[in-house]
């Protein structure tokens, strides 16, 4: 420990600074939902039904309650400085987390920082106040708990993936079902084995007869089978444990049907033009076992293919490739370098003063510039939201008696200001799927465009509140039943004429 102080004091230098540089001052729209929806929890307790629409009738599931309550606490405690302070401590253990499991697993302090650090890096659209970051963490801990129930076969890793399971359940109920995706490699390996034990004899039969090599896919040994089904079955009890009922078991079901896929951006598929690291650590990956003597276990041959799969069919889930993938790539580096550079240790590079004392500034000075950028923006643009339009309304109109027909984008943010909403950034919640006969999604952001006269008179709309921007306006400023009565550089709210 005493030899390595240099390198675990450039790791902690480093993984703190890389926190502060991912995190981004402004908040986005789903933190404002949060802190509203955390203090309705608290006030009245999860009652399954929505407060903040004054669409009527709407019944509202709390998918990460727990994580709602805490932001809440947060935001009274402490503000907006907390939340942000809250993402940076989070960022800074999930980055932890990511290089001390791996570390574990291949055995390499030096690969696994060079690794987490660069992945971490092409993390930063998603490090933000939002329940995902707390599923992050917790799903890289489950898989964790997975690979050691199956090294060593202690139940004390099923009561790990037990409790970080039902921490998910109640945090980020949409994602649960993730889980048993994180299973499903062991599972078709242990399989995979098991078939290939019974047809043993075949096989070599057929390989000597067609003097086949051996395959460059290495099935494993199946170890603690049996446990790790165990896992799995108590992952299963995790999802009845919450507050809102059988929510785990049906809400990701119901996402995936509704069409918010279509129209919400980070559901849309990826781009080698948005996400470029993608597809370069794909081609590095590959480029690899296309080397000699190299060869890829069955499961991360799963992890690795389906999780780049999942990353092409959607922006979001780049960060679960990014992190969920680690351990992978981390085991196809560690055999391509051990098999070529055997005395050479990334470690070793930092017991250089030069390069130590490198290290460090170079963290320090990057964070310093950047977090120094980041301070001189508000926690709340008013370019993208109605800061101003809220307080007007908030003094000169009778909130509770009006209707306002708002923008998606700018939904959460009136909630938070305590102005009911038309439809706002829990998108699922204006579908079909979640409630039914409900269509205000589809109404208020597809087909707006086409009709808002006929949308506008079926949920008798008194107030329309849009960006400036929404080629909406230019029809409105046309339209005699509809008067601007506030306007800003950035928002219009239009009054219809009685």
């Amino acid at each position: 420990m005493k030899r390595d102080f240099k390198f675990y004091f450039v790791l902690v230098i480093s993984i703190v600074c890389l926190a502060a540089m991912l995190t981004v001052k402004e908040f986005q729209n789903d933190t404002f939902y949060t802190i509203k929806v955390g203090e309705q929890i608290v006030k009245t307790g999860i009652d399954m039904k929505e407060h903040f629409s004054w669409i009527s009738g709407l019944s509202y599931t709390y998918p990460h309650w727990l994580y709602d309550v805490f932001i809440y606490f947060i935001y009274s405690w402490f503000g907006f400085t907390g939340i942000y302070v809250s993402v940076i401590f989070l960022t800074a253990i999930l980055l932890f987390v990511m290089y001390f499991t791996t570390n574990k697993i291949i055995d390499d302090k030096g690969l696994s920082y060079s690794i987490v650090i660069f992945l971490g890096f092409t993390l930063k659209d998603f490090i933000t106040a939002r329940a995902q970051l707390v599923s992050y963490i917790l799903f890289l801990l489950i898989l964790y708990s997975i690979e050691m129930l199956r090294e060593k076969g202690k139940n004390r890793y099923i009561a790990y993936i037990f409790l970080c399971s039902l921490f998910i359940a109640n945090c980020h109920c949409a994602v649960w079902p993730f889980i048993f995706v994180l299973f499903l490699p062991y599972l078709v390996s242990d399989f995979v084995y098991f078939l290939k034990e019974k047809l043993k004899n075949k096989i070599d039969l057929y390989k000597k007869s067609k003097n086949l090599d051996d395959s460059r896919i290495e099935v494993e040994v199946a170890s603690h089978s049996k446990k790790t089904i165990i896992a799995m079955l108590f992952v299963i009890i995790t999802g009845f444990l919450t507050p809102n009922r059988f929510v785990p078991f049906t809400y990701f079901i119901k996402s995936k049907m509704g069409i918010t896929l279509s129209y919400i951006a980070e559901h849309l598929p990826t781009t080698i033009e948005k996400r470029p690291e993608l597809f370069v650590i794909l081609a590095i990956v590959v480029f690899i076992l296309l080397q000699s003597n190299m060869k890829i276990k069955l499961k991360d041959l799963f992890f690795i293919g389906g999780l780049s799969f999942l990353a092409l069919l959607s922006k979001r889930n780049y960060s679960l490739f990014a992190i969920l993938s680690v351990f992978s790539i981390a085991r196809i580096f560690k055999l391509f370098v051990s098999r070529r550079l055997k005395s050479f240790r990334v470690e070793d590079v930092f017991k250089e003063n030069c390069i130590f004392i490198t290290m460090i500034l170079l963290f320090f000075i990057s964070s310093f510039f950047i977090v120094e950028k980041e301070s001189q923006r508000e926690y709340v643009n008013s370019a993208k939201y109605p800061v101003d339009l809220s307080s007007f309304i908030l003094n000169n109109l009778d909130v509770e008696n009006i209707r306002i027909y708002n923008e998606y984008n700018f939904g959460s943010y009136f909630m938070f200001r305590g102005i009911p909403v038309f439809i706002d950034s829990r998108a699922d919640l204006y579908t079909e799927e979640f409630n039914p006969f409900c269509t205000v999604f589809q109404d208020g952001v597809v087909n707006i465009f086409k009709r808002y006269d006929m949308i506008f008179d079926k949920y008798g709309v008194t107030h329309v509140a849009i960006y400036n921007s929404n080629k909406l306006k230019s029809v409105l400023s046309l339209d005699n039943h509809y008067k601007p009565i506030y306007v800003d550089e950035y928002f219009t709210l239009y009054e219809k004429c009685q």
